[in-house]
């Protein structure tokens, strides 16, 4: 199994196996007070491997603070993937990827990383830069 995409993004969905992404590839995130919700939503695609076409893999998404490396947040899930009758022998299954991050909340500007891993092996690291917007009165 292969992480073979993954992007932040505003919103993402999947269908009828297809990924759709408005506003990806964000690396910058502007609030206006903290603690504040990730408002971003991680999107990607995953290659399942012939041989591990019959098992379930778990897939776990984390979101640290860069600087103090503290763990704000994660999610667990697992992926199912489900054979086409039109799978040719050997053949891969691409499997879209969606995870709102939005429950997780934010303590201060910076960087912060968001880490993929799959059956417990880092399959994907990705960094958003998180800045406190000031108003001006």
């Amino acid at each position: 199994m292969q992480i073979t995409s993954a992007l932040l993004c505003d919103f993402a969905q999947i269908r009828e196996g297809l990924l759709f992404i408005a506003s990806g590839g964000i690396t910058r995130l502007n609030v206006l007070v903290f603690p504040s919700p990730f408002q971003l939503t991680l999107a990607g695609m995953v290659e399942i491997y012939p041989t591990e076409i019959d098992q379930i893999h778990e897939v776990r998404i984390s979101v640290a603070n860069a600087a103090e490396a503290e763990e704000l947040g994660y999610a667990v899930g697992a992926l199912k993937p489900e054979v086409s009758k039109g799978l040719l022998r050997g053949e891969s299954i691409m499997m879209p990827l969606i995870v709102p991050l939005s429950p997780i909340i934010l303590h201060m500007p910076g960087a912060h990383d968001v880490r993929i891993s799959v059956d417990g092996e880092l399959a994907g690291h990705l960094t958003c830069y998180v800045h406190q917007i000031v108003q001006q009165e």
